[in-house]
């Protein structure tokens, strides 16, 4: 196992923590991302050598702490890395702007994906945030002529014997976006014949999400409880099996699960607590529907107070 032989190495040095940090994040476990986070500070305590992870190191502990919640020092080793890389800033930005979005701070999100998308062209996936960042600021006809702009990349790219799972995937988010739900379903289940990819878990969700949106609830949660078996910790689909199984009242007991489920992978989610204390009230439970409430205005509290500390970090 990674982890095992670059944990072997004594005395641990600057890289074999690395190495490990990142060995653990492919693990997608919460647990093995606070051990990341501990490995990726044990390096950074060590007399760094020439290193060509040395710059790396914070876009890692970004990420991390990007997947655990903890938003203010994510974007603190974005905001880093992006200073001490200039030749990748794009990834810094974009990254940087995605936990904006996450804690809705959309102006901050649109400035730094737009900042992102002017230092790195003809990105597909960058295009695709740009437009969302665009949106999530009612900026509706600026995001709609991004969304068509990829529409006809991707269309174009269909045609050519380059086309791949992003050309697919990203042509059905866009046609999604667009509403156009048959389209886009078709091109998800185009991108799900290539051979296994990171996204292929987002397919899942998103082709669940178009047969949802055309009627077809059987089948919508039949791609979600397949997205669920490929990422058990997949927030987004849990969160929408249990939006559709508690509109059913013989169900509910089975969206309390995927709801648990969630919560279990990503305590720091807000929306998970809300949403599950509306199911709750729906059930009759108040007491804890009042409990997930006040658990998830605590959260709110604490994540307002960490990000109100980090604003001498950005640039």
């Amino acid at each position: 196992m990674a982890i095992g032989h670059f944990k072997a190495v004594t005395p641990p040095n600057f890289d074999s923590l690395y190495y490990q940090g990142c060995a653990r994040l492919e693990l997608d476990k919460r647990d093995e991302i606070f051990n990341a986070i501990e490995n990726f500070n044990e390096a950074l305590k060590l007399k760094i050598p020439q290193s060509k992870h040395e710059i790396n190191i914070y876009y890692k502990r970004a990420f991390a702490c990007a997947l655990i919640g903890q938003y203010a020092e994510a974007i603190i080793d974005y905001t880093i890395y992006i200073q001490k890389d200039e030749s990748n800033a794009h990834k810094g930005y974009l990254s940087r702007g995605l936990v904006y979005s996450e804690i809705k701070q959309y102006e901050n999100a649109l400035k730094d994906i737009q900042k992102a998308n002017d230092l790195l062209k003809c990105s597909k996936y960058y295009t695709y945030c740009l437009a969302k960042a665009k949106a999530f600021l009612g900026q509706v006809v600026e995001a709609k002529k991004d969304f068509e702009s990829l529409i006809n990349t991707c269309a174009s790219e269909c045609q050519t014997p380059e086309k791949n799972f992003d050309t697919h995937y990203y042509y059905g988010l866009a046609l999604y976006e667009r509403q156009r739900y048959s389209a886009a379903r078709k091109q998800f289940e185009e991108a799900l014949k290539f051979p296994k990819n990171k996204q292929e878990v987002n397919a899942l969700y998103y082709s669940g999400l178009t047969l949802n949106a055309l009627g077809d609830i059987k089948g919508a949660t039949e791609k979600l409880e397949e997205a669920n078996k490929s990422n058990e910790n997949h927030i987004s689909s849990l969160i929408r099996l249990a939006m559709i199984t508690s509109e059913n009242d013989d169900l509910q007991s089975d969206a309390l699960k995927y709801l648990n489920q969630a919560h279990n992978a990503a305590p720091h989610r807000m929306d998970v607590l809300y949403i599950r204390g509306e199911l709750h009230r729906k059930m009759g439970q108040i007491g804890a529907c009042i409990r997930d409430h006040q658990l998830a205005l605590q959260l709110e509290e604490k994540e307002t107070n960490s990000l109100a500390m980090r604003h001498d970090y950005e640039v």
